[in-house]
């Protein structure tokens, strides 16, 4: 974990005493405090020194670790020079919370600099690998870290295993997000590109890391992460994908991995030898300490369904016997490529998951609602303003959150690009999302799609254009909360085709039994900057009242 210059850190320390921690699973249920204190100054997580967001002083953020059940309470406090943040807890449903989702201009407006915003919620019937980010404009580039909803009781029922791993992988530029999105919403258009640097648990090294064979003073931890393990255990392997625009797949040589966890999901437990995950989704693997103790082996992340991908994720898994154990890993070299990536096959990962308890899925109460999507060209001709558009349009985030608007009965006022759907509450919900090849380039690319407030079931999808006759896969039905739109007949490595092509479709299940403001959106975080999102009221007689102690700041005073 990357951290800031020790006198720094002092300062911010004389400012606030925070204590970002778990507890030991067997204490009762309880309030847990966390003081989130957001800050900006110079960093270099890859050795390519600009400035990003601190969380307590560390990059990525801290771990929060909580027991199932609990109720936690975030303060949130902004220190950025002169952004507006907000932090979304990804995967936490929010039961009767609305208003502590996150997500700014939907579940609250984002909290200016200097100000400090108190989120209280249960964590309920729900446990598992969770994360938590900025959800404002393109500020999730930076702001991210674990969230780990603890049930031993539950998970050891199931799973023997010695103790436990967290792996955190992201995506890193060296341009800043605020030049991202100008460029994003900009005439014309500029997209972001790839990533230079895949990160592992916040570093990694890029090129210019090292000058004459000696590292440079700029490489935190030597320059790779490093997660250490004892000979003959066994280990769960939280890996988390908090990345803004990558799916995926990660290896680890020398070693099987058996998934057991997707989304806070336990799945019956299937061997894989490689893992694929996209933006948002989380998933637990055991390994098993058992190959020769004397080497490192280099963990190797990388992009799929992408043109290119990053050369440089790397991260080393060590025995804590090894003879390397005190050698600093700035000495270790990685090899010189990444491992051959082999086909993408659309929903590789899906078929190794099957629910481990159980559970009936209801029936749909009305008929599915389709949501196609595709890129278009917004602006005049010759122009080159581009956005992304779900139905009929791309969606605009209003002004005032949405939730916000509903308490002060302003909803039927706002541009009809801002509007939701209205859900009625205890709806069974089908949802069809179809990917279309666009105006621009002929090729269609993978999404991955975040639900808000509820968790759904993931009936499956394929490639090309849905019809009524595509059954829903229910053996692979596991309850989640993000999931893959896979990219085909003209992915990138295919032959381009004609506007309006069918890609891929997914179909989703979730009853609305949350009422609140909820949005979905694609993950890749320039693709909702660029206005793929839409959102969801849900039955909004329900919604319970804001807490007395909301900030009337955000609020204008409406209670």
């Amino acid at each position: 974990m990357f951290r800031l210059p020790v006198a720094l850190w002092a300062l911010y320390a004389l400012l606030l005493v925070v204590v970002v921690s778990g507890r030991p699973a067997h204490l009762a249920k309880q309030v847990s405090h966390f003081d989130l204190n957001v800050t900006e100054s110079l960093g270099a997580p890859d050795c390519h020194e600009r400035v990003i967001r601190y969380v307590n002083g560390v990059y990525p953020a801290p771990a929060i670790t909580v027991n199932t059940g609990d109720r936690l309470r975030v303060t949130i406090r902004n220190r950025l020079e002169s952004e507006s943040i907000s932090i979304h807890f990804h995967g936490v449903k929010q039961t009767g919370t609305p208003w502590s989702d996150g997500t700014s201009h939907i579940s609250q407006n984002a909290i200016p600099p200097g100000k400090d915003m108190t989120l209280e919620f249960h964590v309920r019937d729900q446990a598992g690998t969770f994360l938590y980010h900025a959800h404002n404009a393109m500020q999730e580039l930076s702001i991210f870290g674990a969230l780990i909803v603890q049930d031993q009781k539950e998970d050891r029922k199931h799973f023997k295993y010695d103790g436990e791993r967290t792996l955190v992988l992201s995506d890193y530029w060296h341009n800043s997000s605020i030049a991202q999105e100008q460029g994003l919403l900009g005439t014309p258009f500029k997209w972001i590109g790839d990533p230079q640097s895949i990160l592992t648990n916040g570093i990694t090294q890029f090129a210019n890391c090292s000058t004459s064979g000696k590292l440079s003073p700029k490489a935190p931890n030597g320059g790779y992460a490093v997660t250490t393990v004892e000979k003959g255990k066994t280990y769960r392997f939280r890996i988390i994908n908090a990345a803004t625009l990558g799916f995926f797949r990660f290896d680890i040589p020398g070693h099987k991995m058996t998934v057991i966890e997707a989304d806070g999901t336990l799945v019956e437990p299937r061997a894989i030898d490689h893992l694929e995950i996209n933006a948002g989704q989380r998933y637990s693997v055991l390994i098993t300490a058992s190959s020769p103790s004397d080497k490192d082996y280099w963990m190797s992340t990388q992009a799929m369904w992408r043109p290119k991908s990053a050369p440089n994720g790397w991260s080393i898994l060590r025995y804590s016997n090894s003879s390397k154990e005190s050698t600093a890993p700035a000495h270790g070299i990685p090899p010189t490529s990444l491992p051959p990536k082999g086909p993408e096959i659309s929903g590789w990962m899906d078929r190794h998951l099957v629910p481990l308890h159980k559970v009936r899925i209801p029936a749909p109460t009305g008929p599915t609602m389709q949501l196609n999507f595709s890129q278009i060209n917004t602006g005049p001709v010759g122009a080159n303003t581009v956005r992304w558009k779900i139905g009929r349009q791309s969606y605009v985030l209003p002004n005032q959150a949405m939730l916000l608007q509903h308490y002060n009965g302003t909803i039927k006022d706002m541009d009809p690009a801002s509007k939701p759907i209205y859900v009625h509450k205890n709806r069974v919900v089908d949802i069809l999302l179809q990917a279309r090849v666009g105006t621009l380039n002929g090729v269609c690319e993978q999404h991955p799609f975040h639900l808000h407030g509820h968790s759904f079931w993931d009936l499956g999808g394929g490639n090309g254009t849905w019809n009524p006759t595509m059954r829903p896969d229910t053996k692979h039905a596991v309850i989640r909360d993000t999931l893959t739109v896979y990219p085909s007949p003209s992915a990138y490595f295919e032959t381009p085709q004609p506007e309006g092509t069918g890609c891929g479709w997914r179909r989703l299940r979730f009853v609305a039994d949350n009422p609140g403001a909820w949005m979905l959106h694609c993950h890749i975080v320039a693709h909702l900057v660029m206005g793929m999102a839409t959102t969801f009221l849900v039955a909004p007689n329900d919604i319970p009242p804001l807490p007395a102690n909301f900030p009337d700041w955000m609020t204008g005073g409406i209670h």
